[in-house]
């Protein structure tokens, strides 16, 4: 039983980073720590969830849910639909004023640097069972045809290392949002790639993503304004 609780555990506080960095709150931009190559310039490739190297892992709350093995990444996706169109679903991701609503796991959040479609994000994240993790992100936003796209990756910035806090220094992912139902709605699309850093049990890592990411669709539907909310999944 107190394994079992703390699978669940863990998938709150993966569900908790997910969210921290898909809503977090460059004249120079800072320097890229380790993590996928970097993009060229401009728009960045649509996600690949089921048609690519990812797995099924579940449905919940019409949310599907993906994981990908074989690496030291956790790696997890989920695509559902959210009841507002994908302006109002971008905007929403990145109203930073109101995501401490939501983000119960959030200890600490500070923008860095901001321009018209960038942020740079100092997050720390309070965590059960595990040390605190913390990191910066540079987060970009953009719109190709009818995508509307975020994708964010770890950079050095923010305070220096801090005891009993483990810096994550590879992380990265995004969102795709497409218009559904002749743009009434949105097919959100997201993906999640981040090595832990620090000591982890390997169980914990791998529990409760299917169970808990459906989640983080319900809180961002919350986010959205009237009349879009009164159409949330309870």
């Amino acid at each position: 039983m107190v394994r079992d609780a703390a699978v669940r555990v863990a998938g709150r506080w993966l569900v908790g980073i997910t969210m921290a960095l898909a809503m977090a709150c460059s004249s120079a931009a800072p320097r890229d720590v380790e993590g996928p190559p970097a993009e060229a310039a401009g728009v960045p490739q649509p996600l690949e969830l089921g048609d690519g190297p990812y797995e099924r892992a579940g449905d919940k709350d019409g949310v599907a849910v993906f994981e990908r093995a074989g690496s030291s990444l956790i790696r997890i996706g989920a695509e559902g639909r959210l009841p507002a169109p994908p302006e109002q679903v971008l905007t929403a991701l990145l109203d930073y004023s109101r995501h401490a609503d939501v983000l119960e796991r959030l200890a600490e959040c500070r923008v860095l640097e901001r321009g018209e479609d960038w942020l740079v994000v100092y997050q720390r994240l309070g965590l059960p069972v595990i040390d605190d993790r913390d990191f910066a992100l540079r987060l970009t936003w953009g719109k190709a045809a009818d995508r509307h796209w975020i994708r964010y990756r770890t950079v050095s910035a923010g305070p220096p290392p801090t005891a009993g806090v483990v810096r994550v220094t590879r992380h990265f992912g995004g969102w795709d949002l497409l218009p559904a139902e002749g743009g009434r709605a949105t097919l959100a699309r997201y993906q999640s790639n981040i090595d832990m850093a620090g000591s982890v049990p390997g169980w914990m890592t791998k529990s409760g993503a299917a169970d808990e990411l459906p989640a983080l669709f319900r809180s961002m539907c919350r986010l959205l304004p009237p009349p879009y909310t009164d159409r949330c999944r309870r």
